[in-house]
């Protein structure tokens, strides 16, 4: 599905967390931090400027891309540099109104398999730094969530990052509990006594097409078994 610019603020209104690249290659986890009155331009939170130094690399209309997955599916545009702003709080002005605007919105609609895999769990301040770091294992897993049970209940809207090993590599999202419950079930170990829906804000494109891929796997493995193949 095809945006206009004048739509953008609705998908990525302030706070939605995204991954955003500069030319060097450099990605990290940002997010939203402003828009303009207008509507033409937002303001993501800058890299850390002791790995990336983004202040020398990035001029006006240099290019960053912008990653996002929603709900709706996933947001991926290229808008230029408007200005940057170092003091009082640093930030990376893009323009969404001219030069490169947002390409699209992909519909998409993942698999989700049941699936044991132990996770990390990183709980997150307002600034995205972890808190409290969490030992988990996963009930099932798609390509924009989880469903993961620990030893502590999460409240509800709780930032967390999202550790875990598939296939030999490292998956990282950052995202949001959704909803908490008790374990219903007799007998589980105390490590697994509470469950939790969490639903990825932001996640490298490689990241998300390994949990893409690993739930493609896990259903065919799921359908071989079922046709007796």
């Amino acid at each position: 599905m095809s945006l206009s610019t004048q739509e953008l603020p609705r998908y990525l209104p302030l706070g939605q967390r995204l991954w955003a690249t500069v030319p060097s290659g450099y990605q990290w986890a940002s997010y939203v931090k402003d828009w303009s009155p207008d509507g033409t331009a937002l303001m993501l939170d800058p890299p850390d400027p002791h790995v990336c130094d983004w202040r020398s690399e990035l001029k006006v209309e240099t290019p960053v891309v912008v990653h996002a997955v929603l709900p709706q599916g996933r947001i991926h545009c290229r808008p230029g540099v408007e200005r940057l702003v170092f003091t009082p709080l640093p930030g990376i002005w893009l323009s969404v109104a001219k030069g490169l605007p947002i390409e699209h919105v992909q519909q998409r609609r993942f698999v989700r398999v049941p699936a044991r895999e132990p996770v990390t769990l990183a709980l997150l301040d307002e600034m995205g730094e972890s808190v409290l770091e969490l030992k988990g294992m996963t009930h099932n897993i798609s390509g924009n969530g989880f469903r993961v049970a620990c030893d502590q209940a999460i409240a509800p809207n709780t930032q967390v990052r999202v550790t875990i090993a598939l296939g030999g590599h490292f998956v990282t999202a950052t995202g949001v509990v959704v909803y908490g419950f008790d374990n219903p079930h007799r007998g589980v170990p105390m490590a697994e006594r509470h469950v939790v829906a969490i639903y990825c804000q932001a996640i490298r494109p490689q990241d998300e097409s390994r949990l893409v891929q690993f739930g493609f796997e896990k259903d065919r493995e799921r359908r071989s078994r079922e046709s007796g193949w």
